[in-house]
C-alpha cells in the first residue's frame, strides 16, 4: 500500500519531524538558522513531536475509522505548527555585509510540558536595540547568522494543549472541536 497517497497530511507531519531532526540547515520550516521561520524545539519537544508522530502513524495502521483520525488530526497539528511558525510576522533589517534581510519579530520554542500530546511554548521577541547594561536584558536570547546576531527577549508563555480523548483534564478553557489549542 502507498501511504503516501492513503495519508498525505501525516506523511507530511512525518517529512518535518524527519527533516527537523536530521537536516536543520535545510529545513525551510523548523530551521532555527533560517530567522524568518522562528519555530523551534528543545530536545524535550522534539521528543514529544515525535511520539505524536508516532502515535498517529499508529493509528493510520489501523481501521479505515483510525486512518481518517490520524489523518485530521495530523492536518491539524500541521496547521497549529504552521500558525506558531508564522507568528507575529516578520522585519526588515540591515544587514552589514549583503544588503536588507527579514527577521522574525518571535522566536518561539516548543518545550515538553507532560501532559498527554501537548507542548508549552515560550515567546522571545525580537529586540530593536538592547541595552546589555541594563538587569533586564541579561537573560536575551541571540539568534544570527553570518555574523549577524538579532536579539531577543523573553515575552511570554502559553501551551498548546491537546483536547482530544484521553488527554483528561486540561484546566483550559477551549472553545471548538479542536484537538490542539494555543493558550497564553
Amino acid at each position: 500500500m502507498d501511504t503516501k497517497t492513503a495519508t498525505p497530511n501525516l506523511d507530511e507531519l512525518t517529512e518535518f519531524l524527519y527533516r527537523y531532526t536530521h537536516s536543520r540547515m535545510e529545513d525551510k520550516y523548523f530551521c532555527p538558522h533560517r530567522l524568518q521561520h522562528a519555530l523551534t524545539f528543545s530536545s524535550s519537544g522534539l521528543f514529544r513531536l515525535g511520539s505524536i508522530v508516532g502515535w498517529l502513524v499508529g493509528l493510520s495502521q489501523g481501521s479505515e475509522k483510525h486512518k481518517a483520525f490520524a489523518e485530521s488530526a495530523a492536518k491539524e497539528l500541521f496547521q497549529r505548527l504552521e500558525y506558531l511558525r508564522d507568528y507575529g510576522g516578520t522585519k526588515e533589517v540591515i544587514r552589514s555585509y549583503s544588503g536588507n534581510d527579514e527577521v522574525s519579530n518571535y522566536q518561539i520554542e516548543l518545550v515538553d510540558d507532560g501532559c498527554l500530546h501537548s507542548f508549552g511554548i515560550v515567546w522571545h521577541k525580537l529586540v530593536d536595540e538592547p541595552k546589555l547594561d541594563e538587569k533586564e536584558y541579561i537573560d536575551l536570547s541571540i539568534y544570527g547568522r553570518c555574523g549577524d546576531k538579532h536579539y531577543y527577549k523573553y515575552s511570554h508563555n502559553g501551551a498548546m494543549i491537546y483536547h482530544g480523548a484521553g488527554s483528561g483534564e486540561t484546566f483550559s478553557v477551549h472553545i471548538g472541536s479542536s484537538l490542539w489549542g494555543i493558550h497564553t
